[in-house]
């Protein structure tokens, strides 16, 4: 016996302890302390699966360590009836019935003296019988706070709704380390680990948890459901079996309720909810991919058994109801869409319900006659609207992109060309500025393979024509046939009596002659083709054969010719508020002024092209402006400048998967690397960038390889440009983006004689011999130098690297060394990608190294391959 009182039980009503980690939600859960510090009734609504009430119970019991606060949870799922909500909340509270009193009444005397937090979980069901005690209890507890968790609003006087979001789910731009913080992935890697003792996510497997949490939409219930098959299946082979996910998430904790045990049982519980009207809307809703506007719904989704003028107030239930987000959209126009998995659920219903094929075909005859009206008047500008509404309409095909593919899916699945064909040549100009060259060809392979004869001449002739300018890469060679799919486009378009299509198949004529280095032909074609547009009163079809006949003149040499018809066409595309051409004017413009030597008209040109591109959102012309700005700045010392231009232009052209575009950017980075002293950086970017550009350099890249031999020495430059040929394109992006923001230690010259120059400058170490913060130090003479460059280039691992590897340990580095993966290497040599990581690690310990890049220069420095 100690002599103290034993602690007092906690109330059988009390929040429980919690059964596992508390992941995600960390802005939410300081959001709603902060709200219940002023509001007295808060509601988190959310659809099933999303962890309301989890969160309800985390902060239950971050309030009652408050001094002097109870908190009370009370529980209505298993509820049926009205009458048992007051009744469950008295036995909770346990709080006796009175005789002749009402028992609302009597727990309201209980809970009146003293502060507390009364949390009733899952309210849906009974929303009135809920609300009518809320109501009641806080008007006679003036101390008394609520806290409910419902799929919808309790619709109270004072209600405070707080839309419970799921956990954050890696973005497409988010590296390893971000997507490793992630909410989703951190929850996915904390239960994974429950269900299988060591398991952890590697950077084999973090691609695929990746795109499995963004696939269940981040959502807990699916997330945490999927993570007990890590058991049986990988994170790859649960995310491959995701288009049966109901099926698939189905083993869930035996002691939670039964619609928390399965995926198919909570949202099951939701749908049971709604009225008949209310999950006809919803099953209609599946039909969209990327969500829908208003104006969508009611076209696609009303008809006889659904009214338009119903279709807002059911749409408004719906969201209520947390089935569907609603989410700001275009220039204040809402968006509706639903997580993947309702969405998923919802289909099911649709098919069950045999609407499918109807309402599908519904919304693809939609898609199509919106992108004919609204896509020709956003980008060819007929009706003649004003910028704000043209961009506005761009913007808005840009979010029903998953929308256009689905209507192009269907069209295919169902053999139907000409639909598919509107859809495509309405599109193309969009694929064409947004860089999805190989997108738009692709679909247009398909529907013209399909050789419908029902397809009419003109929409067979401008298909043709869209597919031909997609061959246009920037960089890449057009395709054999794109003269003759040109010459064919323009013949069917002339007998359909289309002159627009005919006179911009000629433009393309033009350019082929252009890319073959015919010039001179090709200024005849663009001067053929700019008389027609002419007697058309087109201006953009001026415009488009202005711009060839300038770059025309520019291969010629003619630059004063090429300028006066470069301006001529800007002034067109400005009097049209045709932004697209503007800026690629102008951009053209830059280029020809940096030829001419003319810096400060090019920096103006280029400067007056980016915000336009910005605006438009058109990735590879942004990139080729962004580049050229960033060679303009090194060649006017102006290197942080350059480093900003080439960093932006390099992350879209990775983004967008644009080979050439990534190529250009590299040579860039060579220059911006030698300018800043960094001549082994250099060397290495100059040998990535010749392994994308099949052996070649192109560019200045040659020039400056002369001058880092003659800094370098013959040997180590070789060296070097081998390390950079075998980087991957990951890697040298990374060394691009590290190695070339700042130098402040010159490298040293070679000696007179033409052998190895290995030594690099070191990072100084403190006096303790500990590494420096950052990997950089000072001198006293304010100089600094990265130990991590300094460990990219080699120093010290050379002599003790061989010695202190295992055999086994020096045959994985090789395989490292040719780019294999953890799972490449488990492959390669019959053993678990987990085994090879540990290997991977050891080496890296072993050698002082921080990434694979560092021991695939080692391999090849050390010639060891295993």
């Amino acid at each position: 016996m100690t002599g103290q009182s034993p602690a007092r039980p906690p109330h059988p009503a009390a929040p429980p302890a919690e059964p596992n980690r508390f992941i995600g939600h960390e802005q939410d859960v300081a959001e709603i302390r902060a709200l219940l510090g002023t509001a007295r009734l808060v509601t988190l609504c959310a659809p099933g699966g999303m962890g309301k009430s989890r969160l309800a119970l985390h902060l239950g019991r971050e309030v009652a360590a408050e001094p002097d606060a109870a908190v009370r949870l009370v529980e209505l799922a298993d509820l049926t009836e009205p009458g048992q909500v007051a009744l469950r909340v008295a036995e909770r509270l346990r709080v006796p019935r009175e005789p002749g009193r009402e028992l609302t009444a009597v727990v309201a005397d209980a809970l009146r003296p003293g502060r507390t937090l009364l949390i009733l979980d899952n309210c849906e069901h009974l929303p009135d019988p809920v609300a009518g005690l809320a109501d009641r209890l806080l008007s006679a507890c003036p101390e008394l706070r609520i806290l409910a968790t419902s799929r919808e609003p309790l619709r109270v006087t004072g209600e405070n709704v707080y839309r419970v979001p799921p956990p954050t789910v890696p973005r497409e731009t988010d590296g390893p380390a971000e997507a490793m913080a992630s909410e989703a992935v951190r929850l996915f890697a904390d239960r994974a680990a429950a269900t299988r003792p060591g398991f952890r996510i590697t950077e084999d497997t973090l691609p695929d948890v990746v795109a499995l949490c963004r696939a269940l939409d981040g959502l807990p219930l699916a997330i945490e459901l999927a993570a007990a098959r890590v058991s049986a299946l990988s994170p790859r082979e649960i995310t491959e079996r995701l288009d049966r996910r109901f099926e698939l998430l189905t083993t869930g904790d035996r002691t939670a309720p039964p619609r928390r045990r399965t995926l198919r049982a909570a949202v099951d519980w939701s749908h049971d909810l709604l009225s008949p009207r209310e999950q006809v809307l919803l099953r209609r809703l599946s039909v969209w991919p990327g969500g829908s506007t208003l104006a969508d719904v009611e076209a696609v989704c009303g008809d006889g058994d659904l009214p338009r003028e119903d279709v807002l107030d059911l749409l408004t239930r719906l969201v209520e109801k947390s089935l569907v987000i609603r989410e700001p959209g275009v220039h204040g126009e809402s968006r509706y869409r639903t997580l993947e998995t309702i969405r998923h659920y919802a289909a099911e219903k649709l098919e069950s319900a045999g609407e499918a094929e109807r309402i599908r075909r519904r919304l693809r005859d939609h898609i199509v006659a919106w992108a004919e009206d609204a896509i020709g008047r956003a980008v060819l500008n007929r009706g003649h609207a004003d910028w704000a509404e043209r961009a506005a309409i761009i913007e808005r095909a840009r979010y029903d992109g998953a929308n256009g593919d689905a209507a192009l899916d269907l069209s295919w699945r169902y053999g139907e060309a000409e639909p598919g064909l509107r859809l495509c040549v309405a599109t193309f100009l969009l694929w064409l500025g947004g860089g999805e060259f190989a997108k738009g060809a692709a679909w247009l392979d398909r529907f013209l393979a399909l050789e419908d004869p029902r397809v009419p001449p003109g929409l067979h002739g401008r298909a043709l024509l869209a597919r031909a300018y997609l061959t246009f890469e920037p960089g890449e060679p057009a395709g054999a046939d794109t003269e003759a799919m040109l010459r064919d486009g323009i013949r069917l378009c002339e007998r359909a009596g289309d002159a627009w299509g005919a006179t911009a198949g000629q433009g393309g004529l033009g350019f082929v002659r252009l890319r073959g280095g015919d010039a001179a032909g090709a200024i005849e074609i663009f001067r053929a083709g700019l008389a027609a547009a002419r007697r058309a009163e087109d201006p953009l079809l001026q415009a488009l054969h202005l711009g060839g006949l300038g770059g025309s003149h520019i291969y010629q040499g003619d630059f004063a010719e090429a300028r006066r018809y470069l301006e001529r066409g800007a002034d067109l595309t400005r009097r049209q508020d045709f932004r697209w051409g503007t800026s690629l004017l102008l951009t053209t413009l830059g280029t020809l002024a940096r030829l001419q030597e003319d810096p400060e008209t090019a920096r103006r040109c280029l400067e007056e092209s980016l915000p336009l591109l910005r605006d438009i959102e058109s990735p590879p012309p942004l990139a080729r402006c962004l580049v050229a700005l960033g060679e303009l700045a090194v060649a006017q010392g102006r290197l942080e400048a350059a480093y900003g231009h080439l960093t932006e232009a390099l992350r879209i052209n990775r983004r967008t998967g644009h080979r050439h575009g990534t190529i250009r950017t590299f040579r860039a980075f060579v220059s911006l690397a030698s300018a800043r002293g960094a001549y082994r950086t250099a060397v290495r970017l100059a040998g990535a960038c010749s392994a994308l550009h099949e052996g070649r350099y192109g560019g200045n890249v040659e020039e400056l390889l002369g001058a880092a031999r003659r800094r370098l020495g013959g040997e180590v430059t070789e060296r070097l440009l081998r390390e950079g040929r075998m980087l991957g394109t990951e890697a040298a992006v990374e060394l691009a983006l590290r190695e070339t923001r700042e130098r402040t230690v010159p490298e040293p010259r070679a000696p007179e004689s033409d052998g190895p120059r290995d030594a690099e400058p070191r990072a100084p170490r403190p006096r303790d011999g500990t590494a420096v913060p950052g990997g950089a130090s000072r001198s006293a003479g304010g100089a600094g130098a990265t130990s991590r460059g300094a460990a990219l280039a080699g120093d010290g691992a050379d002599g003790a690297g061989a010695g202190v590897l295992t055999a086994r340990e020096r045959e994985i580095a090789a395989l490292v060394a040719r780019g294999l993966s953890n799972r490449g290497i488990a492959d390669e040599l019959v053993i678990s990608p987990a085994t090879a990581a540990r290997h991977v690690a050891n080496i890296l310990a072993k050698l002082g190294f921080s990434s694979r890049t560092q021991i695939a220069a080692w391999v090849t420095r050390t010639g060891d391959s295993g």
